[in-house]
This record gives C-alpha cells, sequence and structure tokens, in this order.
C-alpha cells in the first residue's frame, strides 16, 4: 500500500482577507469605472470623429500614442479633442472612430468605438474573485470558528 498525501490548502486569514477584500471592492470599482468611460453618454449625441494627429508619448520601456480626434457636432460646429487615455498601437491618420459627446459640452466627448471592452471586463471580474476569497478570509471563516465555539 502507498502512502496517501494530504493536500493542505492555506486559507486567508482575517487581516489578509480584509485586504483582499478592499482590494478586490477597489478593483472592481476601477473596472466600472473604466466601463462607463468607454460607454456613451446617457442622453448624448454620437458623431464620427478623424484622427487628425498622434502624439507620441512613449518612453524607454513602452509604447504610448495620443490621437487627436476632429469631430463635427449636430449643430455644425467643428471640435478637436485630445483622447486622454492613449494607446500602445499608433493610430492611422486619417482612420474613423465613434464618439459620444453631451450637445452642451462637446468638448467632452470620448471614444465608444474601435477599443475592446475585454480587459475592463477582465479588471472587473478579477476584483470580484478578489472580493469573494478575502470575504471568506475576513468574515466566513471567522464566523464558523465563533459558531462551532458557541455550540460546545
Amino acid at each position: 500500500m502507498g502512502v496517501r498525501e494530504r493536500i493542505v490548502v492555506n486559507h486567508p486569514g482575517p487581516v489578509l482577507g480584509l485586504l483582499l477584500l478592499v482590494g478586490g471592492g477597489l478593483t472592481i470599482g476601477f473596472g466600472i469605472r473604466a466601463i462607463e468611460d468607454r460607454s456613451p453618454y446617457p442622453g448624448g449625441l454620437s458623431a464620427t470623429g478623424r484622427v487628425v494627429e498622434v502624439v507620441d508619448r512613449s518612453d524607454g520601456d513602452s509604447q504610448d500614442y495620443v490621437a487627436r480626434y476632429e469631430f463635427t457636432t449636430a449643430d455644425g460646429h467643428r471640435v478637436t479633442i485630445t483622447d486622454p487615455g492613449g494607446s500602445s498601437h499608433r493610430p492611422a491618420i486619417g482612420s474613423s472612430v465613434g464618439l459620444s459627446y453631451r450637445a452642451g459640452d462637446p468638448q467632452d466627448a470620448h471614444v465608444v468605438s474601435g477599443r475592446s471592452n475585454g480587459p475592463m471586463w477582465l479588471l472587473f471580474g478579477l476584483g470580484g474573485l478578489f472580493a469573494l476569497i478575502g470575504l471568506d478570509g475576513a468574515l466566513v471563516r471567522p464566523l464558523r470558528r465563533v459558531l462551532r465555539r458557541t455550540r460546545r
């Protein structure tokens, strides 16, 4: 007969659990905010923007390009905005993107197409996972210990 091995899984204690819970909650918040930043404004207007300039903000470690877009509002005003985010790939001058803006503040337009929300949903999901693990360590396991002691 062979020796049976027992796999031991260490669960986070209350302090680590609390840190994971807080960190997971913050990560969920960042994920939601990032997804909202890429969604159309509620009641906003849409336009097609054209890349008119690309600024290279790359440093020695990473590539970062910031695009300037030009679009025409519904009432015929021409507006130029700078994408506050940036991208690791250089957009082509003249390429088109979907924009969303508020009628009273077209300078606050943002890109809503041409980008994937996949990384933002991943951020949201990882935050949820961390929060669940933290909830287990910070609340569930300590409560189980207390309940076991009171039953004895």
